[in-house]
């Protein structure tokens, strides 16, 4: 799990036991997608509660996809799966971001 502070929110972050599966069968580690979901907490922090959610990280070429929760005053996020960008889809509501 990663925690950090951003603009006044806390923010955990915590991988899924598939997701962990996935960064290490795709060959990444866990701070590439860490550092694509800092990248992205700009435009993540105007989704809403329970949204679930994809950053397209063209340089890491990788997709993590993610869901988020405010538990109190922390913004959880908890990635879901990692998969290659170019295998990139969404699901009806879920939402893009690219960095």
């Amino acid at each position: 799990m990663f925690k950090c502070d951003y603009e006044g929110v806390a923010i955990e972050v915590e991988f899924t036991n598939h997701a962990i599966i996935r960064v290490n069968q795709r060959g990444l580690n866990h701070s590439a997608v860490f550092g694509s979901i800092v990248a992205a907490l700009d435009l993540i922090l105007d989704l809403k509660n329970n949204d679930e959610f994809c950053i397209i990280d063209k340089e890491a070429e990788c997709t993590t996809v993610c869901g988020m929760t405010f538990q109190g005053e922390t913004l959880v996020i908890s990635v879901i799966t990692v998969i290659a960008t170019q295998y990139t889809y969404t699901k009806v509501g879920q939402k893009m971001i690219k960095i």
